[in-house]
């Protein structure tokens, strides 16, 4: 090309500009073959700190170290020439710069370097795989040893679960033991307090007024509709019933108390609670026993708090030389504990049997029960004793002759059967038929437990 320009038509333009395009050419050389050479000898910069850390991954692989330790010697042989290089001086240095170029100067060092490289990376490569197959070895033998070992493993393991297991088991008993020590005393103390509530056994004309009567009888009251109102809850919370002496108002007392325990029973929310006013039996008749009767039954273990057993506490626990509690302080404590329940049917029967004061105490003590809104009163009376005017929002029942008159032949026919093999044993049918005759036409409306004498 230089030649073309300085052989043009224009000589003298010719001639400059070739010099010109000659001078050029020798710079681009010139430094093309120093650049050449920097940027080599950066990369040795950048590469030889990378080969010295495999030399330290593969310490074991002697042909690793013996490809980096060539391949170091033509990197000392490449470094000494090119120092000579630049130490020449700078008329002789740049014309071999100009006339012989990088590639040329340094092809065989180059080729050199290029083959220790390729040296390097393949035992690089080898030593790699070595490596990971010698882990791979050690990974397996350590899997099969660990197979070896794990029945071992499993049975200690197993050994050890079975006896934690085993401790948890003891412990967990020692603590339900002693936690049911604790509540099995505290059950005990409560039950124990419970029973020194009541200083008569209520149960007692219940159980009586329960034997004498004859099934199939009193079911006519279900079907009064004052009867209805009062259990359904209907328009009258509280309901007095009324008849002559001998009507059977307690056998009747003691059918309502078991047909509502019958219809509530799987009811928690809802108690029955009854009492009997025996004139046979004159403790029955006092305020105090009444109360503490109907306390005992208002009273629940299983929810009892402390606050109220200590209460309860204070009152009947330590019963020598103590004191009757106060009426007013029972009346506190029924109406306290009968609250608890969304429903509180309260039977009383006989009541017109106690003395006038005690009637008056007790009159007072339903009037403040009327105050609690779950309270529902059944009072049964002779009919002189007039309740409508101590219950509020109430409807009175009053037991009729007709009411009876099934009751009383059931009553007589069961009495017949019960003596036939015995006094009765003698008369025939229609005398049989002639004596429940007679004994239905004197009733006269009583339904009272007649004896064969009567007759």
């Amino acid at each position: 090309m230089i030649v073309d320009t300085c052989a043009g038509p224009n000589q003298i333009a010719a001639l400059v500009w070739g010099s010109v395009k000659f001078v050029l050419l020798i710079s681009s050389n010139f430094a093309d073959y120093f650049d050449k050479l920097s940027e080599r000898i950066a990369q040795f910069s950048n590469y030889c700190p990378r080969l010295s850390e495999y030399e330290k991954l593969f310490p074991a692989s002697p042909r690793l170290q013996q490809a980096l330790s060539d391949f170091y010697a033509v990197v000392v042989v490449f470094c000494s020439k090119a120092l000579m290089v630049v130490q020449e001086k700078g008329v002789k240095r740049f014309s071999k710069s100009v006339w012989k170029s990088f590639k040329v100067e340094f092809n065989e060092i180059e080729e050199s370097l290029s083959a220790a490289k390729d040296e390097v990376r393949g035992e690089l490569q080898l030593a790699s795989e070595q490596a990971a197959h010698g882990f791979r070895h050690l990974l397996t033998t350590e899997i099969e040893e660990n197979r070896k070992l794990r029945p071992q493993q499993v049975a200690e393991m197993q050994e050890n679960k079975y006896f934690r297991s085993q401790q948890t088991l003891a412990q967990q008993r020692t603590e339900a033991w002693q936690i049911q020590k604790i509540l099995n005393k505290e059950e005990r103390e409560k039950i124990r307090l419970l029973q020194h509530i009541p200083n008569y056994d209520y149960t007692t004309s219940l159980h009586r007024a329960q034997g004498l009567r004859c099934e199939g009888t009193c079911h006519w009251l279900l079907n009064r509709p004052e009867f209805r109102c009062w259990i359904d809850q209907r328009d009258s919370k509280h309901l007095w019933c009324y008849g002559i002496p001998g009507c059977g108002k307690t056998i009747l007392t003691a059918y309502v108390i078991d047909h509502l325990k019958t219809t509530f029973s799987a009811r928690d929310d809802t108690a029955v609670i009854y009492y009997f006013f025996d004139s046979s039996n004159k403790k029955s008749l006092q305020t105090s026993t009444f109360l503490r009767c109907i306390l005992h039954q208002a009273v629940r273990l299983e929810s009892l708090l402390p606050d109220s057993q200590r209460r309860l506490e204070s009152l009947f626990a330590n019963q020598i030389d103590q004191a009757e509690p106060a009426v007013s302080e029972l009346i506190k404590l029924f109406i306290h504990f009968n609250g608890k329940f969304k429903n509180a049917f309260l039977l009383i029967d006989g009541l017109d049997e106690a003395d006038k004061s005690d009637q008056k105490n007790v009159k007072f003590f339903l009037k403040e029960v009327q105050k609690v809104d779950s309270a529902r009163i059944l009072a049964i009376t002779h009919a002189d004793m007039d309740m409508s005017k101590v219950l509020g929002r109430s409807r009175a029942l009053h037991i009729r002759p007709e009411d009876l008159k099934d009751d009383i032949k059931m009553y007589i026919q069961w009495q017949i059967d019960e003596h036939s093999q015995e006094e009765l044993s003698v008369c025939s049918a229609s005398l049989l038929d002639k004596i429940k005759q007679a004994l239905v036409s004197g009733a006269e409306g009583m339904l009272v437990p007649l004896g064969i004498s009567t007759i």
